[in-house]
C-alpha cells in the first residue's frame, strides 16, 4: 500500500526516433524498473521468497506498439523490436512499467512506475486547410510516478537526457502566429512579386480593350488563387517536418522536405528577379 505518491509529467515534442531508439529506451526504463523493485523488496518486512518471485515478474516493462495502418502489437521481451510482428512505421507507442503490477495485483499500484506515449501520428492535410495557425495536436508525454523521490528524479531525467539528445529544433515550426507572420512577411509580399512578373505583363499582352473592371477582377483573383496555394504550402511543410517523428527504411521523408524546399526556392527566386 502506497502512503502518498509524488508525480513528474510533461509533454513531449519535436523528437526524431527510430527503432534503434526505442530499444535504447526500453534499457533505460528496464533498468529503472529494477531499481523500483528492489525499492519495493527492501521496503516490506518479513516479505516470503514466493513474494519477492512474484514481485519480479510484476516488474516489467509492457509495449504496446501500433502501426499506421493499424496493427497493434503488446509485448515486454526487448528481442519483440526485432519480431516480424513490429510494425515498419509506428504510428504511436506506449511505455509502462506499471500494467504488468496492476494485471498481477489487481486493484493495486506499483509504489514506483513510469509511463511513456511516444504519438507520431500526423494531421492530415485537407483537415487543416481551414485552421492553419492552430497549435499542431500531438499527445506525447511522460508520467513518473511514485512514493520515492530519488527513483523519480533519476527515472525523469534519464529518459529526459537520452530524448533531448534526439530532438529535431524544429519547434519554432509550432509557434502560435507563424502562419500569420509568414502571410504577412512572406507570402503577401512574394504574391505582388509573382504579379508583377507573371500576371501584369500578360493584362497588357491579351487585354486589348483595357477593361479596368476586368483588370482588377484578374489581379483580385490572381491574389486570392496564390494566397490559397501559400496556405497549403506553409501546411505541406508543416505536414513534411512532423512534431514527432519515427523513421523506418522506406521513410518519404526526405522526397516530402526536398520537394517542399524545391517550391520555396522557386518561389523566393522569382519574387528576388521580380526585385532586381
Amino acid at each position: 500500500m502506497v502512503d502518498y505518491r509524488i508525480s513528474k509529467k510533461s509533454n513531449l515534442s519535436c523528437y526524431k526516433l527510430n527503432v534503434s531508439d526505442l530499444k535504447k529506451i526500453y534499457d533505460i526504463l528496464e533498468k529503472r524498473t529494477k531499481k523500483a523493485l528492489q525499492l519495493e523488496i527492501d521496503s516490506g518486512d518479513g516479505i516470503t521468497e514466493q513474494q519477492t518471485k512474484d514481485l519480479t515478474d510484476a516488474y516489467n516493462v509492457t509495449v504496446n506498439v501500433t502501426g499506421i495502418d493499424g496493427e497493434s502489437f503488446a509485448f515486454i521481451k526487448k528481442d519483440q523490436f526485432d519480431s516480424g510482428l513490429f510494425p515498419e512505421n509506428v504510428l504511436s507507442i506506449y511505455f509502462s512499467t506499471g500494467t504488468a503490477y496492476t494485471s498481477m495485483f489487481p486493484n493495486c499500484i506499483a509504489r514506483n512506475y513510469v509511463l511513456l506515449f511516444l504519438d507520431f501520428s500526423k494531421v492530415p492535410i485537407p483537415s487543416q486547410l481551414s485552421s492553419p495557425s492552430n497549435s499542431t495536436q500531438n499527445n506525447s508525454n511522460i508520467d513518473v510516478s511514485g512514493n520515492d523521490e530519488d527513483w523519480i528524479a533519476g527515472t525523469y531525467k534519464s529518459l529526459i537526457t537520452y530524448l533531448e539528445n534526439k530532438k529535431t529544433g524544429r519547434s519554432w515550426l509550432y509557434k502560435d502566429g507563424l502562419y500569420e507572420a509568414f502571410i504577412w512577411i512572406i507570402g503577401i509580399p512574394l504574391i505582388f512579386a509573382l504579379q508583377h512578373i507573371y500576371i501584369l505583363p500578360l493584362l497588357s499582352t491579351f487585354l486589348i480593350d483595357n477593361s479596368m473592371a476586368l483588370e482588377a477582377a484578374i489581379i483580385l483573383y490572381s491574389f486570392v488563387i496564390m494566397g490559397l496555394f501559400f496556405r497549403s504550402l506553409f501546411i505541406y511543410v508543416k505536414w513534411a517536418f512532423p512534431k514527432m517523428e519515427f523513421l523506418h527504411k522506406r521513410s518519404r521523408a526526405v522526397a516530402h522536405r526536398a520537394v517542399s524546399a524545391i517550391i520555396l526556392l522557386g518561389i523566393i527566386s522569382s519574387g528576388i528577379v521580380a526585385v532586381i
